[in-house]
């Protein structure tokens, strides 16, 4: 595959081949189990302790065959275990079951699930090359919503970019490229995000930001 290298104010230099990688198949399954198995990397195991909810003295005294006095049948009490210390005034209440008060939870998390997705080597590595040559399909790079006007893609730009040590000089190559439109469609717009999410610091949502180690380390090469 052949990009061409643009100069910074937008004109053309020359034409290159490509790496491997932008030739790639893409396939979005595969993509979607290496970034699930990025993700899943952090997660930790965690379970509450063995003993929560049942540390108590309690016993189910309603069998029959047991003396009257230690009976619940007949009683029109609900047949479940009680506490049994009658010095307290605790004593009697309903314990060790999911649904008393300070009772054990019915399935918690345990700590032997599985929660990590595994992904073999070969497979993380063409997920990456298909993931690459993603970048330089128009189709799909329009459709996650980038702005990207007529420029071909790859977009393979001189080295003389990382030259540049103002913002402005940055805003005014990518202006004469065309893509500074992107940059515009991004700009600082968040939402409140919708649901329990807010609780579980996902409070806000941002729209898909053009950011210079993305947008130039993965949809482009830089020479």
């Amino acid at each position: 595959m052949k990009a061409t290298v643009l100069n910074l104010d937008g004109s053309r230099m020359k034409d290159i081949e490509m790496p491997g990688a932008f030739s790639a198949k893409v396939d979005f399954a595969l993509i979607k189990r290496a970034v699930l198995s990025i993700q899943s990397a952090r997660f930790q195991p965690k379970s509450p302790y063995k003993g929560a909810g049942r540390e108590y003295s309690a016993q189910y005294i309603g069998m029959r065959g047991k003396p009257a006095q230690h009976r619940i049948i007949n009683r029109e009490v609900s047949r479940l275990p009680r506490t049994k210390n009658r010095r307290y005034i605790s004593a009697g209440t309903v314990a060790l079951v999911p649904h008393a008060v300070k009772g054990p939870a019915a399935h918690p998390p345990k700590t032997e699930k599985v929660l990590k997705e595994k992904i073999n080597r070969k497979e993380k590595r063409k997920a990456v090359e298909a993931a690459i040559a993603a970048t330089a399909m128009r189709e799909i790079v329009e459709k996650r919503g980038h702005k990207i006007g007529k420029i071909e893609l790859p977009i393979v730009i001189d080295a003389k970019l990382e030259d540049l040590d103002r913002t402005k000089k940055i805003i005014e190559v990518l202006d004469k490229l065309g893509l500074f439109a992107d940059v515009e469609r991004a700009k600082a717009k968040r939402k409140i995000r919708a649901g329990k999410g807010k609780k579980r610091g996902r409070k806000y949502k941002t729209r898909k930001r053009f950011h210079s180690q993305n947008f130039f380390g993965h949809l482009a090469y830089c020479i």
